[in-house]
């Protein structure tokens, strides 16, 4: 019992996580000796949510930080009230960058390390056979390996867009081969919205890692029926996730990639809702589409407070949430980056910086944090908050030390972005 208190109090300060560490820490003398070891070993469980395509300005929780940025700049005209929430009780991130494009993003997110260090430069080809190179290397270690290995159950929900390549030759880089234990969504990086005709590494798809099962979802009931848009669908597999394993024993570490509101563009099932009303054409249908997706985060948090959906228990206190979008919002699907420069694809702002949030497990409410950080940052904040040790081969920083002022100064003297034959740099 002395050695499990005195490990869960080595890798930081006890104030980092006062609802899972400082205050279990505390409680264990006074609980009864049967009840310390489960109570003490109990880790936060990880959710990252990421956002595909948006632009900076289409959020309500980012209205305030751009009357600062840019003053005059109208309010957003897309509802998002469950992320608006979110920010209240988390930090905001202002300064939060990405690499420029959708599959080197999530290769940045999933390594921890600018993804030119792994040579993946580009979007990928969706290539399903075995000796295709496509993709995350299958020796990359990723957050999921990392996770598992801190004692994570490991669920990936949505869009994966890191390789679909068979396992055949030992290669393989679909979600079962790089450390995830549940998966539900599809290999590529976009598809119709509509469930039911979608072929190839753009079908939805569920896939368990051991016992190894992997199931086409595309032409069932009721995915294909009832669920049928796939935002709503991947809402729906993240509820899933979380309600099969909140009550074991090992915390969870779930990624949920949205599609929305990428192209296709074109109406969601919130397109008649009233808040929309004074939005036309295009801009209603994706600000329709980001309204979706976010209806669909605020199930994701409902279900954290209220899995058992009887009050009985909470997960919202000891978790950390993340949100961010992937790259800059994209030109021509109705996003508003104001008052950055370009669009998604450029290494200017408006292609590379994004909106972000983390929220949860002892960290500062409805806070914002200034200074310059990269998705790269995600891995060894996920890894710090699960009582790892980020490894010195990435270049990724926790940002838990500096959110909560235990370090000060900046994570980054010097942020870099490249896309192509093209270079930024952020100080």
């Amino acid at each position: 019992i002395w050695h499990q208190l005195d490990a869960l109090k080595s890798t930081r300060p006890s104030s980092q996580f006062p609802s899972w560490s400082a205050v279990m820490v505390k409680q264990c003398f006074f609980l009864p000796l049967l009840l310390v070891l489960p109570l003490c070993a109990q880790k936060p469980n990880v959710v990252v949510i990421i956002s595909d395509d948006a632009g900076y300005s289409d959020w309500g929780f980012m209205d305030d930080y751009l009357q600062t940025l840019n003053p005059g700049q109208p309010k957003s005209t897309v509802p998002t009230p469950n992320l608006d929430a979110l920010r209240k009780r988390g930090t905001l991130l202002t300064n939060a960058y990405t690499a420029a494009v959708c599959s080197p993003s999530r290769a940045a997110i999933v390594t921890g390390s600018y993804q030119q260090r792994i040579g993946y430069e580009y979007n990928i080809n969706n290539l399903t056979g075995a000796n295709d190179v496509d993709g995350l290397s299958s020796d990359a270690v990723t957050i999921f390996d990392r996770m598992k290995s801190e004692g994570y159950t490991t669920g990936v929900v949505g869009k994966w867009h890191l390789g679909a390549r068979a396992n055949d030759s030992g290669d393989g880089n679909r979600p079962e081969h790089q450390g995830v234990d549940e998966f539900f969504g599809i290999w590529k990086g976009s598809r119709n919205y509509t469930i039911g005709a979608v072929g190839g590494s753009g079908t939805l798809r569920e896939t368990f890692a051991s016992p190894f099962t992997d199931t086409v979802l595309e032409t069932t009931p009721p995915w294909n029926t009832t669920n049928k848009y796939v935002t709503n669908a991947f809402g729906i597999g993240a509820v899933n996730f979380i309600e099969r394993h909140y009550a074991d024993p090992d915390p969870f570490f779930l990624y949920v990639s949205f599609t929305a509101p990428h192209s296709p563009i074109g109406p969601s099932p919130d397109i008649n809702d009233p808040r929309l009303s004074s939005l036309t054409g295009k801009r209603k249908d994706y600000a329709s589409m980001v309204l979706t997706m976010d209806r669909e985060i605020g199930n994701i948090l409902n279900t954290l407070d209220d899995p058992a959906k009887d009050g009985s228990v909470s997960l919202t206190d000891n978790t950390l949430v993340i949100f961010i979008n992937d790259n800059g919002g994209a030109n021509n699907i109705g996003a508003d980056n104001t008052p950055l420069r370009n669009f998604k694809g450029s290494i200017f702002e408006g292609g590379t910086r994004v909106p972000m949030i983390i929220a949860g497990a002892g960290l500062p409410a409805n806070s914002t944090y200034h200074s310059p950080i990269h998705s790269i940052d995600i891995l060894p904040t996920c890894l710090e908050a699960a009582g790892g040790s980020p490894p010195a081969e990435i270049d990724g920083i926790s940002l838990l030390p500096y959110l909560d002022s235990t370090i000060p100064g900046i994570p980054h003297e010097v942020i870099t972005i490249r896309n192509d034959t093209k270079v930024s740099v952020r100080k």
